[in-house]
């Protein structure tokens, strides 16, 4: 963030009035966790379901912090008070994005939003000055705390918008204003508060509402719930695909390599061979949404396919790396049933000794959920050699299993992570390949932990 008086940033938010003792002072940044404080910066509480933030203001402005937002006025303390901390935050990046005039990339979709995201800044920062979301702060807190790091340097910014609920989006993409939107799929993550796919679909389709007049919007023409809207949303429309061979950016080849897949893409200006660095047909997909997103943002072919070779994954997303005479299939992060479809087919093209699918709950799935582990259940069967399924609906997954024919004897059943990783600790063999995804909830790296115990 750009250093400003803590005056000017209150005329940015609704607030009953900026105390005359600090108004001048200035504000070097904004901190949301007191064990995070860093001298001169804005303290913005938030009321959790276990702990409110208010309870830390005086310690925050003990260890440095200039001012605090309040929802309650607290004699003889620089607190500038405000009806919700989370709207003022919302408020204060709305204002703050104002002040700046950067491409702006907004990124949305039910599976992979965060490893695109990563793929699209890797690209842009092959030409610009790249900002983007840090991890996956796709959230109203997230979001607009990205956005308050935007600097005159900054040429381009890539955020991450996640959703859970119908209006999130639009809250965010007035915050954001983006140039360029993607809405790389829709899938069923959520379906327990929206109800359906089409709701869904109408919640990503959100991000419209603040698309620049003259922006785009890239979609994936392998989703035929996005494609039934392509009239409606007109010529802003970039479409990107694997299957659909009238999509702008059309994947013509593509064979798995070491470490990755090659692709040969066709777009507008010609046709280009890629390399992408991560495994899985899923991954190439992310890519031609990236490229796509290239092309928008004026990059050449040439550029975004360094861009795409560059690209690297954060977290626990589709980590593979050998340890101990095993290969592990790291995707802990989060789990629905297309991304478990998408890990398992990785799964399925691992060379090993044999494959072995430790696969936890996936949450969020409501009356839905038997019968979308069950299905799982039986695509694990058909790709790996042994199965260990834990959590609530890991009896789901293994009916799924034995209805696809699986032996008995290849299904494990356990109750936590913990559990599962004991029971894989005892079948491994050196050369096995083994897959750990899950829901974030079912912690599944503890079971990688338990294996190497």
């Amino acid at each position: 963030m750009e250093k400003r008086t803590l005056a000017h940033l209150c005329t940015l938010f609704e607030n009953d009035g900026c105390p005359p003792q600090v108004k001048d002072s200035i504000v070097t940044g904004i901190c949301t966790d007191t064990r995070r404080v860093e001298r001169g910066e804005l303290f913005i509480p938030f009321r959790g379901q276990r702990v409110d933030g208010h309870d830390y203001i005086e310690t925050a402005l003990y260890s440095g912090c200039t001012a605090s937002l309040s929802e309650h006025a607290i004699p003889n303390q620089p607190v500038v008070v405000v009806r919700d901390t989370r709207r003022a935050l919302l408020q204060l990046a709305e204002g703050y994005r104002r002040e700046f005039s950067p491409l702006m990339c907004a990124v949305t979709g039910s599976v992979g939003k965060t490893t695109l995201k990563e793929m699209i800044a890797s690209v842009y920062g092959t030409t610009y000055q790249t900002l983007k979301t840090a991890g996956n702060f796709n959230n109203e807190i997230g979001l607009p705390l990205t956005v308050l790091r935007l600097e005159r340097d900054t040429q381009a910014c890539v955020l991450e918008m996640g959703m859970s609920n119908a209006g999130e989006i639009s809250r965010l993409v007035r915050v954001a204003r983006p140039h360029i939107a993607v809405v790389n799929n829709v899938g069923v993550a959520h379906i327990e508060n929206l109800g359906s796919r089409e709701a869904i679909r109408d919640a990503k389709l959100e991000i419209l509402q603040g698309l620049d007049a003259d922006g785009h919007i890239i979609l994936n023409a392998d989703e035929p719930l996005l494609m039934q809207k392509l009239c409606e949303i007109g010529s802003r429309a970039v479409t990107f695909g694997m299957e659909r061979q009238e999509a702008d950016v059309f994947c013509l080849s593509c064979e798995s390599t070491e470490g990755g897949s090659r692709a040969v893409v066709r777009h507008p200006e010609g046709e280009t061979e890629i390399f992408v660095p991560a495994a899985g047909r899923h991954n190439v997909s992310n890519a031609l949404a990236a490229f796509a997103a290239g092309l928008a943002a004026g990059i050449s072919p040439e550029k975004i396919a360094k861009g795409i070779a560059a690209f690297t994954n954060t977290g626990m997303r589709q980590n593979i790396y050998s340890r101990d005479g095993v290969t592990v299939i790291e995707d802990c992060y989060n789990a629905n049933p297309q991304s478990m479809r998408a890990a398992l087919s990785v799964l399925g093209e691992s060379k090993g000794l044999r494959r072995v699918a430790v696969l936890g709950t996936m949450r969020e799935l409501g009356a839905i959920a038997p019968c979308e582990h069950c299905e799982i259940g039986s695509m694990a069967a058909e790709v790996a050699d042994e199965l260990i399924f834990c959590g609530k609906n890991a009896e789901d997954y293994a009916r799924g299993a034995r209805a696809a024919g699986c032996d008995r004897a290849r299904i494990h059943v356990c109750g936590d992570a913990a559990e599962a990783g004991a029971a894989a600790k005892a079948l491994r063999r050196a050369g096995d390949v083994l897959l750990f995804k899950g829901s974030r909830g079912e912690k599944m790296e503890e079971a990688i932990r338990a294996i190497f115990e």
